[in-house]
Formats: structure tokens, sequence, C-alpha cells
């Protein structure tokens, strides 16, 4: 065995054994978000590292959404309030993503990932723009969601395809293209 295989195979063995330390810690903690029904952040880390474990071992393809719920300030933010935009929200995205492959997680207060194993970054585009449709045909309000798609490429952890997507949230930002739900909130 030569030294790449060989640094090849203690990588993975350090990988694997990561992997067993963060099954083990959420034994400990619930994996669902409590609002939505998605699972949570801290089990995301997790499967996005299974995932991109997966696609690199199989050779395919990988993307990943994160979303970020904007409410402008004439919409009503009290937290009941939030919490069932957020639920529709939650809602929305499993009507948009296959049941059983992809995986939706409430990231942060405000924020949802997906990751869509054996989809490519156009796809992925796809499922965004559905969501966006689907949100303007619910006319939740003035809400704006800006989007971050990216695709696996030989990152070497899920922190650095999040720190991509993250990225490309931000320049979705930057650039204003917002997704926008027209009309005013009809929530109960």
């Amino acid at each position: 065995m030569g030294y790449p295989e060989m640094m090849q195979d203690i990588t993975e063995q350090v990988r694997r054994q990561e992997f067993k330390i963060k099954r083990e810690a959420l034994k400990n903690y619930p994996i669902i978000d409590e609002i939505t029904g998605l699972y949570n952040d801290k089990y995301l880390h997790v499967r996005l590292d299974e995932e991109m474990a997966r696609a690199k071992h199989y050779r395919r393809q990988l993307s990943f959404i994160m979303l970020e719920l904007g409410c402008p300030e004439k919409l009503d933010t009290t937290i009941e309030n939030l919490d069932k935009v957020l639920k529709e929200i939650s809602d929305i995205i499993h009507s948009c993503i296959r049941y059983d492959i992809d995986l939706a997680f409430r990231s942060r207060d405000d924020s949802f990932a997906i990751i869509l194993p054996e989809v490519n970054v156009h796809h992925a585009d796809a499922i965004a723009q559905s969501i966006e449709q689907h949100i303007q045909k619910e006319k939740m309000g003035n809400i704006i969601m800006h989007v971050g798609v990216v695709q696996y490429d030989c990152h070497d952890h899920a922190e650095d395809l999040i720190r991509s997507a993250d990225d490309a949230l931000r320049k979705d930002k930057k650039e204003s293209k917002k997704i926008r739900a027209a009309g005013s909130l009809t929530l109960p």
C-alpha cells in the first residue's frame, strides 16, 4: 500500500469515526423541529456528511438548497403568526421534494435547507422555483425568500457546502433577486 492509499484509508477511518460520534450525540436529542415537522439543524450536519460521503463513493450528484425567510416590517410577525408561516412553508417544501429521498430541514429560526441526492444544480434550481410558485399561489403576504443553490463538488465537509450555499444566498440578497409572494396573509 502506497502513501496516497494509506492516507485515503486513514481519512476514511477518521470520517467513519466522526459519523459514529455524531450519531451517538444525536441519540440524546430530538431530530425533528416541533413547529415545522422538518428535521432540525443538528441532524442537518449529520445527514449532509452522510449524503456527501455517499455521493462521493458512488460518484453521484448531490445538490443543496438554503432558503431564508424575510418578513417585511408590515407583516404581522407575532410568534403565533410566524409559526403558522413557518409551518405552511415547510408544507410547501415537502410538496415540492421527493418523498423518502430528499431531506428538508429547518436550519435556523428563519431558514430552511434541503438535501437533494442525485440531483444536479439545474434541477435543484427548478425545485427552488417550484417552491417560489407554491408560495405565490398560497398568497402568504409579502413573504420574501432568499435562495442559495449549490451542487456538491468535492467539498470535504458539510460545513463547506453549507458555507457555499450561504454565500449564494447572500449573493441572492445583494442582487435583490427575491422570491416574493403577492397578496395579504391569509393564514387563520
